[in-house]
């Protein structure tokens, strides 16, 4: 497909962000640093891209972009730079990711849950001014992201707020004590605070 009267012309099938000014004109697009590989079930692989557990946004202080969601083997491989998301193949066994790129698209580095689980990031990734990302969603008993593990517990799913430095490391998690499964769908950094918003489980 041809963009801005052909200027940008797409030649190969992969991920772009695309940009536009304040009046919707079309600015540029950035190829993203992510490969993917079909199965019969889904034979152009982006399936592990899409869906309302996939989340992409961009930090306005540095200008690098942050996508999450979680993998399913059963559409095919997901690569972001050199780094393959693994997965243990079996029933439940779709892991988290948050991937962090620059301004150009190429991956800076990428977390990943445990393979042998499900964990999802339900948030849209949010940003303080000093390149903090913050990420919620329900994590699953015994569970680990980026060397947090989640609490034991009799529940299926709780819900967690979890904050990476501009490195990818862990600066703090956090999860919620419930009765039953649990979770968190969105959140935001406003003020030095944080606010979430999900759905509680009752007994």
């Amino acid at each position: 497909g041809g963009y801005d009267e052909n200027a940008f012309v797409v030649t190969d099938r992969k991920m772009y962000v695309l940009r536009y000014d304040a009046n919707g004109v079309f600015q540029n697009m950035t190829p993203m640093d992510i490969s993917v590989s079909g199965t019969m079930q889904q034979g152009y692989g982006y399936a592990n891209l899409g869906g309302i557990n996939r989340k992409f946004s961009r930090d306005h202080h540095n200008g690098r972009y942050y996508l999450t969601g979680h993998y399913n083997s059963d559409f095919g491989t997901l690569t972001f730079g050199t780094t393959t998301i693994n997965s243990a193949g079996e029933a439940l066994a779709d892991p988290m990711y948050l991937a962090a790129f620059d301004d150009t698209g190429n991956t800076l580095w990428v977390k990943q849950s445990d393979p042998d689980k499900r964990s999802s990031i339900f948030s849209r990734p949010a940003c303080d001014n000093n390149g903090t990302v913050y990420i919620g969603g329900a994590g699953r008993p015994g569970d680990s992201f980026n060397g947090y593990t989640f609490p034991n517990s009799d529940q299926n799913t709780m819900p967690f707020v979890i904050a990476v430095d501009s490195n990818g490391n862990t600066v703090w998690a956090t999860t919620g004590a419930v009765i039953n499964a649990s979770y968190v769908t969105a959140l935001t950094f406003v003020n030095n605070t944080i606010a979430v918003d999900g759905f509680f489980s009752g007994s």
